[in-house]
């Protein structure tokens, strides 16, 4: 699974769709309606559907680590749904295809006032510091 920057995903879906129209002629070239052709389009499909996931649904925690209980679990449709002591961290997304992660870069103008960052080095533990945290990469 990789990672991919707001600004890269949107370029690649443009890409994607880009391709799609070529290999549908569209644009003047034609994939071939042979396994290759549909194997293109079917790829283009699936990494779209992957890079624009969103999830329909929330399970409870409890719920995954039991496996008897998964199958048979409440589906919410938000995670404002939850109960309120099941929130956030103790439900996860569903999918119907698996996300690609967003990575975040710091806003270089959200600096603390009072940070010193005279050096280079602390202006570099400030921001890889930061990138772990908005990442959920740990402290």
């Amino acid at each position: 699974m990789i990672a991919l920057t707001q600004e890269k995903r949107e370029e690649l879906i443009a890409c994607a769709d880009e391709i799609k129209k070529m290999a549908t002629g569209t644009h003047g070239y034609k994939v071939g309606n042979d396994a290759f052709g549909s194997n293109a389009l079917m790829l283009m499909d699936v990494a779209i559907a992957s890079i624009t996931a969103q999830p329909f649904g929330y399970i409870e925690e409890d719920a995954v680590k039991d496996r008897e209980r998964l199958f048979s679990a409440q589906v919410f449709a938000d995670e404002e749904d939850l109960p309120s002591y099941e929130f956030s961290e103790l439900s996860y997304p569903l999918y119907l295809a698996p996300p690609v992660p967003e990575i975040k870069f710091p806003d270089l103008l959200d600096i603390p006032d009072g940070l010193d960052l005279s050096s280079a080095m602390a202006a570099l533990h400030w921001y890889e510091h930061e990138i772990k945290r908005l990442n959920g990469l740990g402290e």
